[in-house]
């Protein structure tokens, strides 16, 4: 559900509703089937939300969330498969309590990610015969298990956890664009470069257009030949530098560092005692803090990103957890490049898988097992996530809707999702 807003949508923000919404969506050139899924899906959102969700949501300044779907197909996706997961748990036992948050005055980005991620958890097995049960009580009176997957005699008890951008991350990368234009950290990893250093935040003090060509043209000489170039103007100076082979755990993008490695370990750590709290033994993480997109790491393929996923997990666990294992993925984001379907099996048995989602998406999963039990059960989250290009079609199916293949044949809108 997650989105941006173009300056054409944002005028509708004071008057958005359910039925504006219809009609914005309805204006855009499309299939019969893909019109005909979407005005479903708004359908099935207006009954499970309320009628009055649209105006709580331009309240609460998380509109985006409904607004990018009409022009991003991305977005339009994410927004079908969530009505799709909210019908497939209808019967789920916890459904009520799972979706309060949504409910709630108190609505925001993060409680919309973590409920989506909570019911992603819940129907992303169901192909393969696995049942949920949501908010399940356990071992805490009143603290329950995000999600119980059962199957066979086996049972997955799992936390979920989604790290979004951070106030600094956002507070950067608004500043980069408003200087460049682009995200130059995006940029930069593209062309496997590192850019240090900081500009001051009033570009008044230097020329922004100069600086911009520099910076252009310094990271397309780095990445060509390797070998740094440090640049000085009058609001400060920029060390561009390749990207070294032994990737560690440390890295820096644009203008002091606005992605912060910590945050990783320390929202894990919390997850960690709320998993000890209610018996949950798994967490399962979306790294969607930018990280996975423009961190040093971000060019690695599988095997090197499952590496250094690994390693942040076992420092943030440590010793005496409770844990079976912890699972790490970058969300289903946009395609950039090549995304070839493939799992990795670590020498310290942690596995990377990647597999590519239509519309133009893709996502990079890490496993890593930290007990007998885990990995034992490490099969069972691969073939979970392995199956997922297969999921839209059988949840669609499911609800006697056309295909996805019908849904995207006609790629006329913009793909370009927010974060």
């Amino acid at each position: 559900m997650l989105g941006a807003v173009s300056p054409q949508q944002a005028s509708a923000e004071d008057l958005l509703s359910w039925v504006l919404l219809h009609e914005m969506m309805a204006g855009v050139p499309s299939s019969p089937e893909r019109r005909e899924v979407s005005s479903w899906a708004l359908d099935v959102l207006a009954a499970e939300l309320g009628e009055d969700w649209p105006k709580r949501a331009v309240e609460r300044h998380v509109a985006m969330h409904l607004l990018s779907a009409v022009g991003s197909t991305i977005d339009r996706a994410r927004l079908i498969e969530f009505a799709i997961r909210l019908r497939l748990i209808r019967d789920c036992p916890g459904r009520r309590k799972a979706l309060q948050p949504l409910l709630s005055g108190d609505l925001t980005s993060e409680r919309i990610r973590h409920t989506d991620l909570q019911l992603e958890v819940a129907t992303l097995g169901a192909p393969l015969g696995w049942s949920a049960e949501l908010e399940k009580l356990n071992i805490h009176p009143s603290s329950g298990i995000d999600v119980r997957l059962t199957r066979d005699g086996e049972v997955l008890d799992v936390e979920v956890c989604a790290l979004l951008e951070g106030d600094r991350t956002k507070s950067s990368f608004d500043q980069n664009r408003r200087i460049f234009g682009m995200d130059l950290g995006l940029m930069a990893t593209m062309h496997r470069v590192r850019v240090t250093g900081h500009l001051s935040d009033d570009p008044t003090t230097y020329d922004v257009d100069n600086c911009r060509a520099q910076l252009m043209e310094a990271i397309r000489a780095v990445s060509a030949d390797g070998v740094q170039r440090t640049l000085s103007f009058r609001g400060g100076s920029v060390l561009v530098s390749p990207i070294s082979d032994g990737v560690d755990d440390t890295f820096t993008t644009p203008f002091d560092a606005a992605l912060d490695p910590r945050r990783f370990e320390s929202s894990l750590k919390e997850k960690i005692a709320q998993a000890r709290a209610n018996g949950s033994k798994w967490i399962r993480v979306d790294y969607m803090d930018l990280s996975w997109q423009l961190s040093e790491w971000w060019p690695l393929p599988i095997v090197g990103k499952a590496h250094v996923i690994s390693k942040k997990v076992k420092r943030a666990v440590g010793r005496g957890h409770t844990l079976d294992g912890v699972v790490v993925s970058s969300g289903a984001i946009m395609r950039q490049g090549e995304f070839p379907a493939e799992s990795r099996v670590l020498d310290n048995g942690a596995v990377g898988i990647c597999r590519p989602i239509e519309p133009h998406r893709a996502r990079q999963t890490v496993v890593v097992p930290l007990s007998k039990d885990g990995f034992r059960r490490l099969p069972l989250w691969q073939e979970i996530y392995e199956n997922e290009p297969s999921w839209w079609d059988w949840g669609l199916a499911q609800l006697g809707l056309p295909t996805a293949r019908q849904i995207t044949s006609r790629e006329s809108e913009d793909v370009e999702p927010t974060t």
